[in-house]
């Protein structure tokens, strides 16, 4: 007789992906419900956010073309963590916003929604626990382009 293994059921842990990211998806949605009713962007939480994603963006990159890792070539989470959203990032903490910011930001709403829609059809399999951070990545674009004041 050979062993059969039992599928165990993994413990309940509040550090779990879809609990910690949905609370960040919740919190994003609030803030973004709360910056439209204002018609004010919070913009702290968009330097960060699109700081930190940019920041992902560029590490992704240079894995990708700068170092000899096979598994990091091709990799398509440079669709939701673009390196140039660390300029968008800098380019929000200006007082005068260049006009080129809300065109990134239609870019970014349009790229970002046709990720999510196309999320399993994409050649490579992206971590669907990351789903809810690219749900942030779209309001928070789709806010920005509509309530960022250009010169």
């Amino acid at each position: 007789m050979t062993y059969q293994p039992q599928p165990q059921k993994a413990p309940f842990h509040w550090l779990h992906p879809w609990i910690v990211f949905g609370i960040f998806f919740a919190f994003a949605s609030w803030l973004t419900w709360r910056d439209w009713q204002r018609k004010k962007l919070s913009t702290w939480f968009d330097v960060t956010l699109f700081l930190t994603v940019g920041t992902i963006g560029i590490l992704l990159f240079l894995l990708w073309t700068v170092t000899d890792h096979r598994a990091a070539a091709n990799n398509f989470n440079l669709l939701w963590a673009l390196p140039t959203h660390a300029v968008a990032g800098l380019l929000l903490l200006k007082k005068q916003k260049p006009k080129v910011l809300k065109n990134y930001f239609l870019f970014t709403t349009i790229l970002t929604a046709l990720l999510l829609g196309g999320w399993y059809l994409l050649p490579q399999a992206l971590n669907v626990f990351l789903i809810p951070v690219v749900g942030v990545i779209l309001i928070r674009a789709l806010a920005n382009h509509q309530l960022v004041k250009v010169n």
